[in-house]
Parts: structure tokens; sequence; C-alpha cells
């Protein structure tokens, strides 16, 4: 995830599994931030999840059913991907002056996905409260006394 400017998973429990993973390098170097990196393809398409039509399925009429369904929710977000990057490269191109038919400058190309995601928001993925970002509290009665674990002001 650190070497690529967006990594697109199939499914929610994939993305979660690879924000596990870059998580912590979010908490630790607050100017880095890989976990937007990290996105379900279901985001870019009509926001129905993409299921696994093969899992806890035998090869009968229900697996032909959640493959009809799979392909279902896979058009529309395979194509909201491809609109997403190809608008990022339009931004780059009209930003570095090279119009529609130019290759776009790599810094360029990499600002435009970047502000893409951006636009589309946090993902959604239940990060556990250690991993989730905070404001600085200022004082330490401040930063715990919120987070549900304990009170500061019971006896």
């Amino acid at each position: 995830v650190c070497d690529f400017d967006l990594l697109v998973a199939v499914d929610r429990y994939v993305a979660a599994d690879a924000m596990k993973e870059v998580a912590i390098w979010d908490t630790i170097q607050h100017e880095v931030e890989y976990c937007s990196k990290i996105r379900g393809l279901y985001e870019f398409g009509e926001g129905i999840e993409v299921e696994d039509p093969i899992y806890g399925n035998f090869g009968d009429q229900a697996e032909k059913a959640a493959m009809t369904r799979t392909m279902a929710a896979l058009q529309p977000a395979v194509s909201g991907l491809f609109i997403f990057l190809r608008d990022a490269v339009q931004e780059a191109q009209q930003q570095s002056g090279s119009g529609q038919e130019g290759t776009p400058d790599r810094a360029l190309l990499q600002r435009a996905v970047e502000a893409g995601l951006k636009r589309m928001g946090d993902f959604d993925w239940n990060a556990p409260p250690m991993l989730s970002k905070r404001e600085p509290a200022g004082t330490f009665a401040a930063a715990f006394s919120s987070d549900g674990l304990f009170n500061l002001d019971s006896p």
C-alpha cells in the first residue's frame, strides 16, 4: 500500500484486512495517510457490496444466482472506477497544460488521485479505537474523558 497511489479491494472484508495492516503506520506517522489509499471496489459503483459468488456455494442454482448478482454489482463498480481514474487523468492534464492528448506529469496525477479520494470521504471500516485518529486533546483528562473506557470524574 505504501508504494501505491490507490489500492482497490474487491469487498469490505479485504479492504478492512488491508486497513489493519497499514493503520498503525497512519497512527505512528501523522503526516502520512496510507489508509486513505485503500478503497472498496463497490464505492466506485452504486454502493452495493460485491459478494463472493463462490463462497459457501456448491455449484448449484444458488451459485448461478450469486454469480449473476456479483456481475450486476461489478459492472457499475468497474465503470465507476474507470470514470474516477479518467477524471484524475483529465484533471492532471489540465493542470499540466498538456491538454487531452499528452501524458500528465506523475506528481500531478498522484495529486489528482489523492484529491479524488478525499472527495470520496473516509472509508467506513470500523477501525478499532486504538487505531482511530484523534485530535490532540491538550491534557491527560481531556484525552481520556470521552473515549468510553473510564471516567476520571468517578469516585
